[in-house]
């Protein structure tokens, strides 16, 4: 050991190695998963610890020559003209009891592709992640077809379970963007615009409190933390519902409109312009009506995916509460048969 301590020592003294100190008034920690702050002050909570019911999990990797999957489908007499809208110019998602496919085209040629799993139906296991992936991939000849013979040029990445939390997103002088803070799923992908949100409500604090006060304590930040924690809680349980509802075809075609339904309302109630208040939250969070209806309907999707069998009324109740008790957040007539899936552009910014 002496000898390897010995050569370590002598490398570096071959080595010139340049540390920088930086002073700053202010550190904002945006590393995501492994926090620098949350390890450092052992924050971060995960697996049973947690307090939500969202438990999912993932298998990914990158093909290289994936084909255009609308030409595919066009292929195939069950599938012609079912969309108008092009498949391949953005993620696709492909559901099925107990979790999803995305294929994430790049413009190199280059796609990823993975699995989220719900963990109630597909538990964490001992299969390799290339093993356990084309075991899923398999069941599914359309998506077997697109990815067989294709070139893989990463490694089958297998996690465990990807949801966590940091007991404190705040601290004095300190402050989590929500991907250091928290970890949720990829459905919904709420990653971009939690990050937007939270970076334009802690400049609006920084800026407007903190820095012409100089005061740097925790107190100041514990609105942007506590709005964090709400849409935690708030997103875990529509993507909760979302893995729920894939069970039967007709509870999720209803239910899956409730992100969009949070998201234009949100954007109806001023959005990120509002700044740090608490009741312009992601998804809409913070409109207590719009939660209430919400929890409403997560309930339904709860009880419908513990049934056997979902019944025809089932289901029009669950499209009458949408289109109808929740017709002041449906702004594109979500639910209506007529649409065919293919919503009207409306304008709520």
């Amino acid at each position: 050991m002496s000898s390897k301590i010995n050569g370590l020592a002598s490398y570096i003294d071959m080595v010139e190695v340049d540390v920088f100190y930086i002073n700053s008034e202010f550190v904002i920690d945006g590393t995501g998963f492994k926090s620098i702050i949350g390890d450092k002050f052992n924050l971060k909570v995960e697996n049973e610890e947690l307090n939500i019911a969202l438990n999912s999990r993932s298998i990914f990797t990158h093909f290289k020559g994936i084909v255009d999957f609308g030409k595919v489908l066009n292929e195939s007499e069950k599938f012609v003209d079912r969309s108008p809208a092009d498949r391949s110019r953005a993620t696709q998602h492909h559901c099925f009891e107990g979790g999803w496919v995305w294929l994430i085209p790049f413009e190199n040629g280059i796609t990823s592709v993975g699995l989220n799993l719900d963990n109630d139906h597909y538990p964490m296991n001992d299969q390799g992640a290339k093993e356990e992936f084309w075991t899923i991939i398999d069941q599914f000849p359309i998506i077997k077809g697109l990815l067989s013979g294709k070139e893989n040029v990463r490694p089958y990445i297998k996690t465990g379970r990807i949801q966590y939390f940091n007991k404190k997103m705040v601290g004095d002088r300190w402050a989590m963007l929500p991907a250091s803070a928290y970890g949720l799923d990829g459905w919904f992908s709420t990653g971009l615009a939690s990050s937007f949100i939270a970076i334009h409500r802690l400049v609006d604090i920084l800026d407007n409190r903190v820095f012409p006060n100089k005061k740097f304590n925790r107190n100041e930040l514990l609105d942007y933390e506590l709005a964090m924690k709400i849409e935690y809680h708030h997103v875990s349980k529509m993507v909760h519902g979302i893995y729920k509802s894939f069970k039967n075809y007709d509870v999720f075609k209803n239910y899956c409109s409730l992100c969009f339904m949070g998201a234009e309302s949100y954007l109806a109630n001023g959005g990120a312009k509002k700044g740090m208040e608490l009741s312009s939250l992601l998804l809409n969070a913070g409109d207590s009506e719009f939660v209430k209806k919400f929890d409403v309907i997560y309930k339904t999707i709860i009880e419908l995916s513990e049934k056997d069998e979902v019944s025809e009324k089932d289901i029009a109740s669950l499209n009458s509460y949408i289109r109808e008790d929740m017709v002041d957040y449906n702004f594109r007539n979500f639910g209506d048969p007529e649409m065919r899936g293919m919503h009207p552009k409306v304008e709520v910014c």
